[in-house]
């Protein structure tokens, strides 16, 4: 196609209205008038996240069928992403959460094949494994001194390095720079395995199956959703660009961007811990590794102190027996609570605890040691609202005979109303048993986390498991996604501070608009390591921050309409829904899948912008296919690729022509004559229905020919007319009047002014 489209004012042409015209002339007047076409916008039953504007076409679902949990989580998330059948990738494997070297090869192997049977293996940008497919890889040496110990890694992190440049170095000792590390945010960018060689790997857990649920359902109401970011510092670990000071850093400098691009920020410098935040979007703390976070609740769990054998803050009960501070054996330190009890006896000790964090949650220690104990030895705790009501009671152990030390911990869950908590142990019967080393410990933070909301806390080993019941010294991812974050990243074995997800990086990339996988990895330095990240890969909450180069949200944004020579011109109404501005974005149109047209534009944020152009050189005549296509060549990073393309169909009716073949001549009374009026149209779709042709007279008397014959040469009809001149017509001048209007509207119109002159019969004799 030769016609050459401009950029041009668009004009409806009017009609211009007939006139009488000189006699004995021929007057042709055609239109086709203003066409409308249908357009359809292109990308129908999309399923994805935020109503498709994200989707999951580069993402595959690794599903153990070994798991029943596994399983759930895997068909949960595949159904509300409409993940394509073919991206689920069902291997088997162990449901422990530790596998060795030849666990994990096998595990790869099924994952591999499936990919590259399916024609996946180039087309998957990001994996998405489940609670249920094992969680971390043993080098078998568990001994951190033992150079052995740094071939360990999280399985996330190898899967991350399979079918890439750096496969070999899975199991290999020590880390690889992750080659999608970001050292500062003006290289922040978009992933893809084409241009990095690795995938991104994020996973979705929790203690339960509704947990790990909980993070899909999370994801979806999070865009737009803005907060607060908090980053809790612990002051004792100094600013500085080495050594723990450098988690201080991190904060310090995510704190300064996000303030400098007007998002709101807490940074705590102070020595307290921080709990109980609200609106919370994302969050940087030190965990456990925080000189504040483990606050003691129990006065004297070691028993180390007290009056003689009395311990202080133990409300003690005998009976039977005795109940006194001992030197004799104790877990740790000097002392220990010892029960020396008969076969009748019970003997008791027990501590109320004020609760200062009443809605958190709690874990609970102790130890103890039991000689000949024929009844029964417990630790349990009750707790009461403040009404004095039980409303929650928690057997730690219970137990009989000998037993050396042994020590129990058990979660304790928040129970609405809580405010008071009584440690107990007691004595049962005969025996002597030995309490040592109680606590009682707030799981924190507890917040109130935002749809979409992240986090990250500078702990060794916070993701050393999922299961319920993992044994505290340092605190848990698990209990962040108990508290409602939607995304998280852990370390299954101690991965040093270098391999945590760099603040001054995570935080910019989220709030730039980059997913969670993403903003995640490019802020972790450190691959084939240690760390996991949980969520949804493409959890996007700040996506509106990019620019978007779509269409108006209107019924018709591009809008098509053709002159009376057949020339369309098209209007497109183009919107900016995005909070970032378009700078030099691609339209192109196509004809025909023919590009006749392209042009760079700028759009501001929010902003709106009508392109009109036009075919100059030459109409387009029949049926064709119109595509309107937007950041054609993606050189916009934009919030919404879904709303870039626009089709439709545009028929452009041919005009039709029509001539009538007559003469001048004299006609004569009652005797009839014939003529032809012929119509052509490129359409094809003459009929004489649509045909009207009128004779008028002397004292504007109008007569109607006949229709006697019509024959048809390719696109034209010709009909042959008769008119028989009535017995009175006027004595006069006769014109010819004829009009063809085919089914889309345009016509053609021809006037034969005083064409013929009706005369009277001359007289004859007879006889």
């Amino acid at each position: 196609m030769r016609t050459l489209w401009m950029n041009v004012p668009v004009i409806l042409l009017l009609l211009l209205s007939s006139g009488m015209l000189a006699a004995g002339t021929d007057d042709h007047r055609t239109s086709s008038g203003p066409v409308p076409s249908t357009w359809t916008r292109s990308g129908t039953n999309i399923t994805g996240l935020y109503g498709g504007i994200i989707t999951y076409e580069d993402t595959a679902l690794i599903v153990n069928d070994n798991s029943e949990i596994s399983r759930e989580i895997g068909t949960y998330f595949a159904m509300r992403r409409g993940l394509p059948v073919e991206n689920i990738i069902n291997i088997t494997a162990p449901t422990t959460e530790i596998i060795d070297f030849d666990q994990f090869d096998d595990m790869m192997a099924q994952i591999k094949e499936n990919l590259s049977e399916r024609g996946l293996t180039d087309r998957i940008n990001y994996l998405v494994t489940t609670k249920g497919v094992p969680l971390k890889i043993t080098s078998g040496h568990t001994n951190m001194n033992d150079q052995r110990y740094y071939s360990s890694a999280s399985v996330d992190s190898e899967l991350m390095l399979m079918d890439s440049e750096y496969e070999g170095a899975i199991h290999g000792r020590w880390w690889i720079p992750n080659p999608y590390f970001k050292e500062d945010t003006d290289s922040l960018d978009p992933f893809s395995r084409e241009e990095y060689g690795i995938r991104l790997v994020t996973r979705l857990t929790g203690y339960t199956l509704e947990e790990a649920k909980r993070l899909v359902d999370l994801a979806e109401p999070s865009l737009g959703v803005r907060g607060v970011a908090y980053l809790d510092m612990d002051p004792s670990k100094g600013i500085s660009s080495g050594g723990y000071g450098v988690g201080n850093l991190w904060m310090t400098n995510a704190d300064s961007w996000l303030r400098e691009n007007g998002w709101p920020s807490h940074l705590d410098s102070n020595s307290t811990f921080m709990t109980d935040l609200e609106n919370v979007s994302a969050y940087f703390s030190w965990g456990s590794n925080d000189a504040r976070w483990a606050v003691e609740h129990v006065t004297n769990g070691g028993f180390e102190t007290g009056t003689g054998t009395i311990p202080s803050s133990w409300t003690v009960s005998v009976d039977n027996g005795s109940v006194e501070r001992t030197s004799s054996q104790a877990r740790s330190g000097s002392w220990s609570l010892m029960m020396n009890g008969s076969s009748s006896g019970f003997q008791s000790a027990y501590q109320d605890i004020d609760l200062t964090f009443e809605d958190h949650r709690y874990y609970i220690e102790g130890t103890a040691l039991l000689q000949g104990v024929s009844g029964r030895a417990r630790m349990y705790v009750k707790g009461y609202d403040r009404s004095g009501n039980r409303v929650l009671f928690h057997e730690l152990f219970n137990m009989t005979g000998t037993r050396s030390w042994r020590t129990a911990q058990d979660p304790i869950e928040n129970v609405s109303g809580l405010s008071r908590l009584r440690f107990a142990v007691d004595l049962t019967g005969e025996g002597i048993v030995y309490f040592d080393n109680m606590r009682v410990r707030v799981i924190r933070p507890h917040n109130k986390w935002l749809p979409g909301s992240i986090a990250e806390t500078i702990v060794s080993t916070g993701g050393r498991s999922q299961n319920y019941g993992t044994w505290y010294g340092q605190s848990l991812i698990a209990d962040l996604i108990r508290d409602g974050v939607t995304g998280v990243k852990g370390y299954a074995w101690e991965p040093f501070i270098s391999a945590i997800s760099h603040a001054d990086i995570l935080f910019p990339a989220y709030y730039s608009g980059y997913s969670l996988a993403e903003s995640y990895w490019m802020g972790s330095e450190l691959g084939s390591w240690m760390g996991y990240v949980v969520g949804d890969p493409k959890c996007t909450p700040y996506l509106d921050e990019r620019p978007d180069m779509g269409f108006s949200d209107t019924p018709q944004p591009v809008r098509a309409l053709v002159d009376e020579n057949g020339i369309p011109h098209l209007s497109m109404s183009l919107h900016n829904k995005g909070r970032g501005d378009v700078v030099d974005g691609l339209v192109e149109l196509f004809v025909d899948n023919t590009s006749v047209w392209k042009e760079r534009v700028s759009i501001s944020a929010g902003g709106d912008l009508v392109i009109n152009i036009s075919s100059v050189d030459e109409p387009l005549i029949g049926h064709h296919m119109f595509r309107v296509v937007l950041n054609g060549d993606r050189s916009i990073w934009e919030y919404d690729f879904k709303n870039d393309q626009w089709e439709g169909e545009l028929t452009v009716n041919s005009i039709p022509t029509l001539d009538i073949s007559l003469e001048d001549f004299n006609a004569v009374r009652t005797v009839p004559f014939d003529f032809w009026a012929t119509v052509s149209d490129d359409d094809g779709d003459v009929e004489y229905e649509n045909l009207d042709v009128m004779i008028t007279g002397p004292l504007a008397k109008v007569y109607e020919p006949q229709l006697v014959n019509t024959t048809v040469d390719g696109v034209s009809k010709s009909f042959m007319l008769r008119f028989v001149p009535p017995w009175n017509a006027s004595i006069g001048y006769y014109s010819v009047e004829g009009r063809y209007v085919d089914p889309m509207g345009s016509f053609s119109e021809q006037l034969l002014y005083s064409r013929f002159k009706v005369l009277n019969h001359e007289p004859s004799i007879n006889g």
